[in-house]
């Protein structure tokens, strides 16, 4: 082990003084701008190069979720409604670690997923992350990775004390590692504290992981005056877009759908609606005029014939200048921001 760990820190040192020989590991901030733009692969709900952390209790259905979540984005089909905005020609790996291969077929004959060669699982209970690393590496030779799923968490690493920060704090910076090695997003599969708390600290164990995460996606009961086969889906923290995304949605015979919140239940706007809003804003403004909020507002109104308020409009608009979409001109107008071949939001 402490081999292991000289060998990593020498690792990082030959990594730090390669930066400062090509003048890289310090720069201004302005340097940025060269950078890429956000990467979106869902929504503004997940981007290459993120850890995402999935919480909830056990049985709400969050590992089916996940299968029929991503047989949609390889299957180019929309998922919550939704379109994939990233090309997936690529593997999506899943690595779950409670499921043997009777129960993963159980679940694709009900969620009836179509066959994919590019979505492959490892399923082998005894191996951790690490012991992986090298394997998934020749697999990705000459496919890239799009999205790894970590199911558990808590089975991937040879965890001591799931309750410890530092030992948290390590695995997240590994897995932080992993994203930019095999540019992907990784999705980590946990479950919630037996508090039963919301938000943030909806996860059990230590709160190193959610604030190193850089998305949460929480799943949670309407409660017992409601039916169980209703869930909450929502995103208390994101580094990327924080468009409010709060959806409810009811699992069916293998089938995930957004519905109404049942009569009662008490919730906001959903980021469903405002990312629709995002998609409308993006196909009026590919024209290249320069408009006022109050101009896009009118004009997506008109062309969704919806109701669209101020508030909304805002959310949208700020998630579309953060992707380099939309770009602000001169007094207090807005103008398309993306080039003709580059990728736009899905439309």
């Amino acid at each position: 082990m402490a081999d292991k760990r000289q060998e990593r820190a020498e690792e990082r040192k030959r990594v730090l003084d390669e930066l400062v020989r090509e003048g890289k590991l310090f720069s201004s901030v302005d340097s940025t701008e060269s950078a890429p733009n956000l990467e979106p692969i869902w929504g503004n709900w997940l981007f290459k190069n993120v850890i995402v952390e999935e919480v909830g209790e056990p049985g709400i259905s969050k590992t089916t979720f996940n299968y029929a979540f991503a047989s949609a984005l390889l299957n180019s089909k929309p998922f919550l409604g939704v379109n994939g905005t990233h090309p997936l020609l690529s593997y999506i790996l899943y690595i779950d670690l409670e499921s043997d291969d009777t129960l993963i077929k159980a679940r694709r004959h009900l969620l009836d997923l179509p066959d994919n060669p590019h979505f492959i699982k490892c399923n082998h209970p005894n191996v951790t992350l690490r012991e992986l690393e090298p394997y998934i590496g020749e697999l990705i030779k000459d496919k890239p990775l799009s999205i790894v799923f970590i199911d558990p968490l808590r089975s991937a690493f040879a965890t001591h004390d799931e309750n410890d920060n530092a030992e948290a704090s390590q695995q997240m910076k590994y897995l932080r590692y992993l994203t930019q090695k095999w540019q992907c997003a990784i999705i980590l599969v946990h479950h919630s504290s037996k508090a039963e708390m919301v938000g943030t600290r909806k996860g059990s164990g230590a709160y190193a992981r959610v604030a190193l995460a850089d998305i949460i996606w929480n799943f949670e009961k309407l409660g017992e005056d409601f039916p169980d086969d209703i869930f909450r889906f929502y995103i208390p923290k994101s580094r990327q877009i924080q468009d409010g995304l709060n959806v409810c949605i009811k699992a069916e015979a293998g089938t995930f759908e957004e519905v109404n919140f049942p009569v009662g239940y008490t919730t906001r706007e959903s980021g469903v609606r405002i990312y629709s809003l995002q998609q409308a804003i993006d196909v009026i403004m590919q024209d290249r005029k320069e408009r006022t909020p109050q101009e896009m507002l009118e004009q997506v109104n008109i062309a969704t014939n919806k109701d669209y308020n101020r508030s909304s409009l805002f959310k949208a608009l700020t998630a579309l200048i953060q992707l380099g979409v939309v770009k602000r001109a001169e007094y207090g107008k807005y103008v398309f921001a993306v080039d003709e071949e580059s990728t736009k939001v899905d439309s």
